[in-house]
């Protein structure tokens, strides 16, 4: 399972200054 993949592009998305 890969949902830091998951969550990691909608914060990349919204939030690209949060890492």
């Amino acid at each position: 399972f890969l949902p830091y993949v998951g969550w990691v592009t909608i914060i990349m998305t919204e939030k690209p200054i949060i890492k």
